[in-house]
């Protein structure tokens, strides 16, 4: 479900990480907190395989992600994402979002039956 939240307000997920849940507020990060939380978990070796293979997946997407986003608002690019996002600062995600919304409607408008 949260995929779906992600690209339908991106911002929405962002509000939470870093957020104590009871009270609302700001919440420090810490490593242990998160080392207790896989310890508490207690996941398979299989689990820990898959995760850690994923994880190999994910970090391979995102170098190319971060290739691409940095093509994309490059000098001029970024210049005129700032100007036409104001008064917002240009999130990258939400721009990409947005792009892939537009292609997806493009292309339901040339062929409207293959949905």
């Amino acid at each position: 479900m949260t995929k779906y939240v992600a690209l339908l307000k991106p911002g929405v997920l962002y509000r939470l990480f870093g957020r104590n849940l009871d009270s609302g507020l700001p919440a420090a990060y810490c490593d242990e907190h998160w080392s207790q939380v896989v310890q508490h978990l207690r996941l398979r070796p299989q689990q820990v395989t898959a995760i850690m293979e994923c994880c190999e997946l994910y970090g391979a997407s995102l170098s190319r992600l971060l290739a691409t986003r940095h093509s994309l608002l490059q000098h001029v690019q970024f210049a005129k994402a700032v100007v036409y996002s104001h008064p917002l600062f240009p999130d990258v995600h939400a721009i990409v979002c947005a792009l892939h919304k537009q292609q997806q409607q493009q292309q339901a408008q040339v062929a409207p039956g293959l949905e």
